[in-house]
């Protein structure tokens, strides 16, 4: 009896081995397959944050124009990093590092990689990209070589300009000394009128012995196409700010002067002719569907390098007799003729697009390096999404 006891014994002890190896195995399983689980649940959510640090990349590009005509204008091969790092839940996402890939006319091709990290998961989503640069203003090269850029101009009685021309067309120079270069298809350089630069023309050159620098003949005119932004983006643009202080949308036009002192950054839409005028802060832009008048009291700023504004016509901007600081885009529609027009003693310190450019009388013009390097609210670039991919899959 003493025996079976014992071997009962036995058997009862190492059963409850068995079943206590047993569970500890099933525990340690199910803690394993937690922590996998786990792990893939982290790694998931890894991704969407770096979509997340992606996402915000791309809208800083769309935005900022300042910093998107600075990745434009590297060089095929350069990169830049994109300062958009934060936490973003229980992780974070790191800056966007993006590269220039490849250039053309109309658009150049970026790729830009964002991490998100969450605990010790991380995950990289890779973008491939087009910035075309038909809502890009290149102010700082105005066009083409910083100053002033047209189809055509004349330029009149003035003493002194320290400024360069380039012109598609014809321009003719009469009474006044141009401090810099002049390029057009044909140039004339009365004899009362000095160009101290260089002069460069494709078809016909008068008035040589009024010029210093050389004179050279070129097959054509080194010059991007003039922009052409149609007036209703700026309109959908001005909509959306409206929710925010800054931004009108003006539809029935607006009567009196428009006083820039005290206005908030932003976009303001006028559906008509507009005369403007005042001291601004920050950064503006003032869009008119009809012709943009600067008022007697002229338009200035306390401080170039930090406040900027833009102003934008559809028809002609009439500087006149009168004093401007700012950036001036000048794009006809419905037939208008895209003039930008100084007269008299009329000062205009800053850079400018326009189809025509017309000086006539003793007037100022200067480029300013630091209105043109800032961007004010504006359309945003159009960015096409070439591919949007991890860099390893998700399960």
């Amino acid at each position: 009896m003493m025996n079976e006891k014992g071997s009962t014994v036995v058997l009862v002890t190492f059963a409850m081995m068995i079943v206590f190896l047993l569970g500890t195995a099933l525990v340690n399983t199910s803690r394993v397959e937690f922590l996998t689980s786990q792990n893939y649940a982290d790694e998931v959510k890894a991704y969407y944050i770096a979509e997340a640090g992606m996402e915000k990349a791309l809208a800083m590009l769309r935005m900022d124009q300042s910093l998107l005509k600075e990745i434009v204008s590297m060089n095929v091969g350069s990169s830049k990093i994109l300062p958009v790092g934060e936490d973003f839940g229980e992780g974070s996402f790191r800056e966007v590092p993006v590269k220039v890939t490849e250039k053309s006319d109309s658009f150049c091709t970026i790729e830009l990689e964002s991490v998100g990290n969450l605990k010790r998961a991380e995950r990289k989503v890779l973008v491939q990209a087009k910035i075309f640069y038909d809502n890009i203003l290149f102010f700082e090269e105005g066009i083409s070589i910083g100053s002033v850029a047209g189809k055509k101009g004349t330029i009149t009685g003035s003493e002194d300009i320290m400024a360069d021309f380039t012109f598609r067309d014809k321009v003719v120079i009469k009474t006044c000394t141009i401090e810099g270069n002049v390029k057009g298809y044909d140039v004339v350089v009365e004899n009362s009128a000095r160009v101290k630069g260089n002069v460069e023309y494709v078809n016909s050159i008068s008035g040589e012995a009024n010029i210093t620098g050389t004179v050279t003949q070129i097959d054509s005119i080194d010059i991007d196409p003039l922009p052409v932004i149609p007036s209703e983006k700026y309109l959908a643009v001005a909509r959306e700010l409206e929710e925010v202080p800054g931004s009108k949308v003006f539809p029935g036009g607006y009567s009196g002067v428009f006083d820039l002192t005290g206005k908030e950054s932003g976009i303001y839409f006028i559906d008509g002719p507009l005369t403007v005028e005042g001291t601004y802060t920050g950064k503006i832009t003032v869009v008119a569907t009809g012709n943009l008048t600067i008022g007697g009291g002229g338009i200035r700023t306390l401080d170039r390098t930090k406040n900027v504004l833009t102003l934008v016509s559809y028809s002609n901007i009439l500087v006149g007799n009168s004093y401007v600081e700012g950036l001036l885009y000048v794009t006809p529609e419905n037939g208008a003729e895209g003039r930008l027009y100084l007269s008299g003693s009329g000062t205009m310190i800053g850079a400018a697009i326009a189809d025509v450019l017309d000086i006539n009388g003793n007037v100022q013009l200067q480029f300013d390096a630091g209105l043109a390097a800032q961007s004010a609210p504006g359309v945003p670039a159009e960015i096409q999404i070439n591919y949007w991919r991890e860099s390893r899959d998700i399960f």
